[in-house]
C-alpha cells in the first residue's frame, strides 16, 4: 500500500510520518542535491538545527552524477530531489507499506501514479487552515521572513492544487491546532481510519486483479507493448503466461512524463524479447510505435501477436519480418501452446 502525502509541512507533515512510521509503513528515501542558488545553505541542510533539525536529519546527499541516475526527480526550496522507483513498486506490490511525502511541484507524478496503479496509490492531503499555517510557521525559531512568507505562499499554492483537482484525491486529514478540536491525537485517529478503509479496499482490489503486477526484479523478462485499448484482450494471456511462470513487465497504463519515458527504455533494454499485440488500436499509438523503435535500436528481439490483421507503416513491417509472427486466434488453447513455445526458457521461474 502507497500513501502519498501531500500539503504537510514543518511539524504536521513530521507528526503525520512518525504517526504512519509507528503504524508500519517505510519512508520513501528521497536523494537531495543541493543546487547553486539554493536560498538556506548546504550546511544548513547537512548540520540541521532550529528549524531544520526535525525535517532535513534524514535525508541523503547526493552527488550531480548520483541524482541523475534516479528515476523522479522534481525541485523544492532550492534542493533538487529525487528517488527510485523500487520503493514505489514494492508498496504497490503489497511487499511493504510505504508513505511518499510531496508537494506542489510534483503534481504531475502524482498524476501518473493514479493513472498507472489507481487505487493501489492513496493521495491524501493534509490540510491546515491559514491562521494555523501561519502559527507553525512562525515559531520555528531561526526561520527568516523570506522563508515564513515563502512557506505561506507554498501552502496556499497547495490548498489551491486540492481545490482545481479534488477528485485526484482519495482522501484528506484536518489538523488546526492543538488548542482545538482536530489537534494531534486527532490526527492520528484520521490515520487511522483511512488506513482501514484503504486495507479494506486493497483486498477487493487483489481478489478483482486476474493478472499479477509486472515483474520488477534482476532476473530476465518479457517486455511487453500493447495498446491499452486493448487490455481485456491482452490481460488474459498475461495472465496464462504468469501462471505458466514467465516473467513479465507492461506498464499498466503509464503514459507522459520525460521520468517515465526513461524507465521504459530502460526496461526495454534490459530485456530478453518484447511481446508485441498488434492491432487497429496498437498501429494508431505513438507509444507502440516508440517502444517497437526502441527495441530495434537496442537489437531487442520482438515476438508479434497480430490481433486482427492490421499493419504498422512499411518501416516497422520490415523490421518485424525479420522476428516471429503468431496469429491470435480462436483455440486459445493451440495459441497458448505456440506463444510458449515462441518465448525464451530462461524468462521462465
Amino acid at each position: 500500500m502507497l500513501f502519498i502525502l501531500f500539503g504537510g509541512t514543518l511539524e504536521v507533515g513530521f507528526r503525520s510520518r512518525e504517526i504512519l512510521q509507528n503504524k508500519g509503513f517505510d519512508v520513501i528515501r528521497k536523494y537531495n542535491l543541493i543546487v547553486d542558488d539554493s536560498p538556506i545553505s548546504a550546511n544548513q541542510y547537512k548540520n540541521p538545527e532550529g528549524v531544520y533539525k526535525d525535517w532535513f536529519n534524514d535525508k541523503v546527499y547526493v552527488t550531480g552524477e548520483e541524482y541523475r541516475k534516479c528515476d523522479f526527480k522534481y525541485g523544492l526550496n532550492g534542493v533538487a530531489v529525487g528517488f527510485n522507483q523500487h520503493q514505489i513498486m514494492d508498496a504497490i506490490h503489497g511487499v511493504n507499506d510505504c508513505i511518499l511525502t510531496i508537494g506542489a511541484s510534483a503534481i504531475e507524478f502524482i498524476e501518473q501514479l493514479k493513472k498507472a496503479y489507481g487505487d493501489y496509490v492513496t493521495l491524501i492531503n493534509l490540510f491546515v487552515d491559514d491562521h494555523c499555517y501561519e502559527k507553525l510557521i512562525e515559531a520555528q525559531p531561526g526561520i527568516t521572513e523570506t522563508e515564513c512568507i515563502a512557506r505561506i505562499l507554498a501552502g496556499k499554492k497547495m490548498q489551491k492544487i486540492y481545490l482545481d483537482d479534488f477528485q485526484l484525491f482519495d482522501e484528506m486529514v484536518v489538523y488546526t491546532g492543538e488548542d482545538t478540536v482536530f489537534n494531534y491525537h486527532a490526527l492520528e485517529s484520521q490515520f487511522e481510519q483511512i488506513i482501514k478503509r484503504r486495507k479494506k479496499m486493497e483486498l477487493v482490489l487483489n481478489k478483482q486483479k486476474y493478472v499479477q503486477l509486472p515483474y520488477v526484479g534482476p532476473e530476465p523478462y518479457i517486455f511487453v507493448s500493447y495498446s491499452h485499448k486493448n487490455r481485456d484482450q491482452v490481460y488474459p494471456v498475461l495472465g496464462m503466461l504468469q501462471r505458466n511462470g514467465f516473467r513479465i513487465w507492461y506498464d499498466e497504463g503509464i503514459t507522459g512524463g520525460q521520468n517515465w519515458r526513461l524507465m521504459l527504455k530502460d526496461r526495454i533494454k534490459s530485456s530478453e524479447c518484447i511481446l508485441l499485440f498488434s492491432s487497429k488500436d496498437a498501429v494508431k499509438s505513438t507509444a507502440v510505435t516508440i517502444e517497437i523503435t526502441t527495441a530495434n535500436n537496442f537489437e531487442v528481439p520482438i515476438i508479434c501477436v497480430s490481433m486482427d490483421g492490421a499493419r504498422f507503416d512499411e518501416t516497422i513491417e520490415d523490421e518485424l519480418s525479420r522476428d516471429q509472427k503468431l496469429i491470435y486466434g480462436t483455440d486459445f488453447g493451440v495459441f497458448e501452446s505456440k506463444v510458449i513455445e515462441a518465448l525464451p526458457d530462461n524468462c521462465r521461474l
